[in-house]
C-alpha cells in the first residue's frame, strides 16, 4: 500500500476515534489462539488492513485493540496453560479493565461465572454453543451460538444437488452428534431421496473411519464430499486435496492459505460473533440472550 500523507492519516484518525469515543467500551480477555484467529480474518479484509496500517504508523494505535465491524475493542491476551493459574490471568486482566463489557474468549468461557461472581461491578459476557441455564450474576451474559440452521441449510443444498454424497461428521460430542441430525433434517426437507450413508467419527483416533471414508470417495468422482469432521476435518481435507470431488466442508474461512477447493462452507468467525455481540450490546435487546448465527455459503456460481 502507498504511503498515506500526513492529512488524510489524520482524517482516518479522526473517523475511527469518533465512532467509539462516547460509546460503550468493548473489552476481549481472550486466549493466544483466538487472537491469531481474528488478527489473521481482520487483516485478509481491506478495510481492517488499512487500520491496521494507521496502527503501525500511529502509535496512539500500537495495542492489541482491533475492529469488530464499527467497534474497538481492547484484547487482553493471555497465555492458556491448562490449569488454575489460568483464572488468575483472566482475574487479573479483568481488575485492570475501568468499565465497559469484558467478553471472554469460547477457551475462558468456563470461568465466567466465577469471574462475574468476583467482580460484581463489570459486565461478563461469553459466548454458549448451547443453552445453558444462568450462573444467577446480574452482571453475566450469554450470546447464544446456533450452528444448527447453517447445518439444516447444508443437508438441503446437498440433497438438491442430485449427484452421489458421502457425508462424514464428527459426533464425539451431543452437540456435535445434533448437527449432523440437522444436517440431517435439511436433506429430508427437499428430497424424499434415501438418505446417504452417514459415516461418524466418535474419538480423533479413528482414524480407519477415515481411510474407508476416503476409500468411498475415491470411487465416485464427481461427488460431493460432505467433511464436517471436527477437529479431523483438515486432516481429512489434506487426503482430499487432488480428488476429482466437489467439497462441502466447515470454517473454511480460518485456512484462507490452504489453497483447499471448496464448493461450500459453515461459517461462524470470531469477528462476526464479535461484531454482533457488541451490536446487541448497545441495543435495548442485550438482556435478552439474542442468537448468533452461523451462515451457510455457496462458492459456486
Amino acid at each position: 500500500m502507498q504511503k498515506l500523507s500526513a492529512a488524510v492519516l489524520l482524517a482516518i484518525l479522526l473517523l475511527f476515534s469518533s465512532s467509539f469515543l462516547h460509546a460503550e467500551r468493548m473489552n476481549l480477555i481472550t486466549d493466544q489462539y483466538w487472537f491469531e484467529i481474528i488478527n489473521s480474518e481482520n487483516l485478509q479484509n481491506p478495510l481492517p488492513a488499512l487500520r491496521q496500517t494507521v496502527a503501525d504508523i500511529i502509535p496512539v494505535f500500537k495495542n492489541n485493540d482491533f475492529f469488530a465491524g464499527k467497534k474497538r475493542i481492547r484484547a487482553y491476551v493471555i497465555d492458556v496453560m491448562g490449569n488454575q493459574a489460568d483464572y488468575k490471568l483472566m482475574s487479573d486482566a479483568a481488575a485492570s479493565i475501568s468499565g465497559g463489557i469484558i467478553f471472554l474468549s469460547p477457551l475462558l468461557s468456563a470461568d465466567a461465572c466465577r469471574l462475574a461472581g468476583d467482580f460484581p461491578d463489570k459486565q461478563i459476557a461469553v459466548f454458549g454453543f448451547q443453552p445453558e441455564a444462568d450462573c444467577g450474576a446480574e452482571n453475566y451474559r450469554i450470546f447464544s451460538i446456533d450452528h444448527s440452521s447453517a447445518y439444516f441449510e447444508a443437508g438441503s443444498w446437498a440433497a438438491r444437488e442430485g449427484t452421489e454424497v458421502f457425508p462424514l461428521f464428527y459426533t464425539g460430542t451431543e452437540r456435535a452428534a445434533e448437527m449432523m441430525e440437522a444436517f440431517k433434517d435439511g436433506w429430508k426437507k427437499v428430497s424424499d431421496e434415501k438418505l446417504p450413508e452417514m459415516k461418524e467419527i466418535l474419538r480423533p483416533d479413528e482414524t480407519q473411519v477415515i481411510d474407508s471414508y476416503i476409500k468411498s470417495v475415491e470411487n465416485s468422482p464427481g461427488c460431493i464430499a460432505a467433511v464436517l469432521a471436527g477437529p479431523l476435518t483438515v486432516t481429512v481435507l489434506d487426503r482430499l486435496d487432488g480428488l476429482s470431488v466437489r467439497i462441502l466442508t466447515e470454517k473454511v474461512r480460518l485456512w484462507s492459505e490452504s489453497g483447499y477447493s471448496v464448493s461450500a462452507s459453515i461459517e461462524l468467525s470470531p469477528v462476526k460473533m464479535l461484531s454482533e455481540a457488541v451490536t446487541y450490546a448497545g441495543t435495548e435487546s442485550y438482556g435478552t440472550k439474542p442468537v448468533i448465527k452461523a451462515e451457510f455459503i455457496l462458492y459456486e456460481n
